[in-house]
């Protein structure tokens, strides 16, 4: 079972921001029979899902699954060669309230724009006058490692006690140069949080 959540990255100086968001969603097909008679037409719809006996309540820095991660204005010159990071901002994501006795799986995932397939990284939604070019923002997670969006490899884990307690880890966000031409203004990006449960 997974539940997804929604992650967003709002507009700074160059360079930007991330916000953080939760939706759950269950995906739960719908099958319907076709009519046997005109003017005399019941269809029945049969709903299928899975039921969970319950989900996690996400708390991003300890304001709820609303909130926003804000990256530090920086100068191009720190992303002058392709590749280059800089930047790096903590945040925290806490499960609490979760399936006691339970491994939960974190990934991040796109909402809305593709993430660049060749570096896993989110890129700037508004493009234009004021807007970077070029900038982008890995995640990485408590060990470090990267987390490329929309990979659910790439996961950071949640071992939830047997008194169902709040876990938390800690994650970063930085700015990566995704060309080696990187030009100034504003970066404006979204992901979301999808978890698995295992």
């Amino acid at each position: 079972m997974f539940a997804q959540h929604l992650i967003k990255w709002p507009q700074a100086g160059l360079v930007a921001g991330f916000l953080l968001g939760a939706n759950f969603a269950f995906v739960t097909p719908v099958l319907a029979e076709t009519c046997q008679a005109e003017g005399n037409c019941n269809i029945p719809v049969k709903f299928t899902g899975v039921y969970k006996e319950n989900t996690c309540e996400i708390s991003i820095d300890g304001k709820g699954d609303d909130a926003v991660v804000q990256l530090p204005k920086i100068a191009t010159a720190n992303l002058q060669s392709e590749g280059s990071e800089a930047g790096s901002t903590q945040f925290n994501i806490a499960l609490k309230a979760c399936p006691a006795n339970t491994n939960i799986n974190l990934y991040f995932v796109s909402t809305g724009i593709a993430p660049d397939t060749a570096t896993g990284n989110l890129k700037n939604v508004t493009t234009g006058v004021g807007m970077s070019a070029g900038v982008q923002v890995r995640l990485r997670n408590t060990l470090n490692n990267q987390m490329r969006i929309d990979d659910p490899s790439t996961f950071q884990q949640y071992v939830i006690p047997a008194n169902g307690g709040e876990v938390t880890q800690h994650y970063s966000a930085s700015y990566y140069a995704g060309t080696a031409n990187v030009t100034s203004g504003l970066v404006n990006t979204v992901a979301g949080i999808e978890l698995r449960y295992n």
